[in-house]
């Protein structure tokens, strides 16, 4: 029998080695296999996401991250992504989606990746990454669908 983990492993571009993995937030190959990984996580998400979400950190969250000395990091939370931190279910600390390829040039994006100090970013098909990033972050990797 095969475990989750190594199965995982046997998936091209489902490896370890990347801070982050971004993907557009729409079902094609690799939102489909990230989503069953995760438990379908994307899938609830997905509404939340193209509805949006509210423009602030609730007193609540901001208490228990307090109350478990949890380091939350500062994400700008004016910005067309949504980061999810993935290491338990993924081999990558991050998980980012996008609503379009275009929100990649969005001036945040930069910002938020190295806030949650990711150099070594994992773009999966089929988004292309722009100039700008590819100079910014020369660590990147583009795994297209099989």
């Amino acid at each position: 029998m095969i475990s989750e983990k190594n199965e995982i492993q046997l998936v091209p571009g489902l490896c370890e080695g990347r801070d982050i993995w971004v993907l557009l937030n729409h079902p094609h190959f690799w939102w489909d296999e990230i989503d069953f990984r995760t438990g379908y996580q994307l899938s609830s998400l997905q509404k939340k996401f193209k509805t949006g979400f509210t423009k602030s950190k609730s007193s609540q969250v901001e208490k228990i991250a307090h109350d478990i000395q949890f380091p939350v990091p500062h994400i700008q939370i004016e910005s067309p992504f949504l980061f999810i931190q993935a290491s338990n279910n993924l081999k990558t600390r991050w998980l980012c989606l996008v609503q379009s390829a275009a929100d990649l040039n969005h001036p945040s994006f930069e910002t938020n990746l190295k806030s949650l100090n990711c150099r070594k970013i994992r773009f999966f098909s089929p988004l292309e990454i722009p100039t700008g990033l590819k100079t910014s972050f020369p660590d990147t990797e583009f795994i297209s669908e099989p």
